[in-house]
């Protein structure tokens, strides 16, 4: 049994019952709240598909394919499979840095990290604190062997695979630092 444990109902992740902050809330924390002016019931609808779409790209590499996808699903898979052009070592992993933060990593390949956006608009410099906070717990010692990729699949557009420039590991560390402080 694992001495961290992941609360789905409140989305919290905690270490021998001491609560662990997550990814998600140590960027909020360092950039703001970029969505606090969206109604929930917009974030909702949107956390669904993307989270659907998270499941069935997961299965997808599993060797599972759906029938009764819906038009946006059906593209978001086919963009999916356009874009990918590397080979998923490990997915949907849990992470955690030393205690001090942890979360689920999309996916893993030969010295990459990647994330899965199904946004609208992308936040690159989020999506580059995340994949670095990702990565450094993920594999401290290569950190700088790595590149970080999203992989994004827009409802309404083609998807695209950009490459995200990662922090350094001096700045992503003293990131922590500041994360540390904070929480």
């Amino acid at each position: 049994m694992s001495l961290f444990q992941y609360d789905d109902v409140t989305h919290t992740y905690s270490y021998m019952g001491r609560v662990i902050p997550s990814v998600t809330q140590c960027i909020r924390l360092i950039l703001g709240d970029k969505y606090k002016n969206v109604p929930k019931s917009i974030l909702k609808k949107a956390a669904t598909y993307g989270t659907r779409v998270h499941k069935i790209l997961e299965d997808y590499e599993d060797g599972i394919e759906y029938r009764d996808l819906n038009l946006y699903e059906k593209n978001a898979v086919e963009q999916y499979k356009k874009i990918k052009d590397f080979e998923t070592i490990k997915k949907e992993i849990f992470v955690n840095y030393k205690t001090v933060y942890c979360g689920r990593v999309d996916g893993i390949g030969n010295n990459i990290i990647y994330d899965i956006k199904t946004t609208g608009k992308l936040d690159i410099d989020y999506i580059s604190l995340q994949l670095s906070l990702y990565l450094l717990a993920y594999d401290e010692d290569n950190y700088e062997n790595y590149k970080g990729y999203v992989l994004w699949l827009p409802k309404r557009d083609v998807g695209k695979k950009i490459e995200i420039s990662l922090k350094s590991k001096e700045e992503i560390l003293d990131i922590v630092g500041l994360i540390q402080c904070l929480f």
